[in-house]
């Protein structure tokens, strides 16, 4: 049964790979009509709050990405099922894209995985740190300094620029930590409330 489930993750996760890749092969023809566009949202396509995030400036920045979840996903991808991280990946687009147009106005557009993949890391790191494997503190304390540092003034956005040719939307980043927070946080509340129906029902 581990070795199904074992076989089912790495699946899933080769899917999501291949369908960020094959995405980004056809940038030029389905940016304009996948990508956060504020404007377009205005006018009610509200898609865009999903697929945003499985759209690329080109190929290059989604190799970034891709090669950040596969990493990712090898360090704390066995903390939950694939269908609790699908879920938990759902709420991180539509709660990145939803801040970004509520809280930051002058992204016009985006396109990228990177905000989603900051709240995969920060979900795993803090579950890691809340099931007592105190290592990932060092890792959380790391990426959130990461995050605050892209939120200074001098932060220069353009540094990547030579790679993906656009701009880095911090935004998005600090927005992916928030969504990651509110999971872990929605996970260990429901282990929490299982462990108490199991100790009142006497099943230890």
């Amino acid at each position: 049964m581990k070795r199904y489930l074992l076989k089912t993750d790495t699946f899933c996760l080769l899917s999501l790979l291949l369908l960020l890749m094959a995405f980004a092969l056809g940038h030029e023809y389905l940016n304009t009509a996948l990508r956060y566009d504020r404007g377009d949202l205005v006018a009610g396509q509200w898609w865009r709050l999903i697929t945003a995030h499985i759209v690329h400036v080109n190929i290059n920045h989604a190799l970034l990405n891709c090669a950040g979840l596969a990493i990712g996903m090898l360090i704390v991808g066995a903390l939950f099922s694939w269908r609790q991280w699908a879920l938990s990946m759902l709420f991180m687009t539509l709660f990145i894209s939803a801040f970004l147009f509520w809280f930051s106005p002058q992204v016009v557009w985006y396109v990228g995985f990177s905000g989603v993949l900051h709240g995969i890391l920060v979900l795993g790191f803090l579950t890691f740190i809340i099931r007592g494997d105190f290592v990932f503190v060092l890792a959380f304390i790391i990426l959130l300094g990461k995050v605050i540092r892209e939120q200074m003034p001098s932060f220069d956005t353009l540094h990547l620029h030579g790679i993906i040719a656009a701009p880095v939307v911090v935004d998005a980043h600090l927005y992916g930590v928030f969504a990651g927070i509110l999971c872990a946080l929605f996970f260990l509340v429901k282990e929490k409330r299982l462990q108490h129906l199991l100790a009142k029902a006497g099943v230890r």
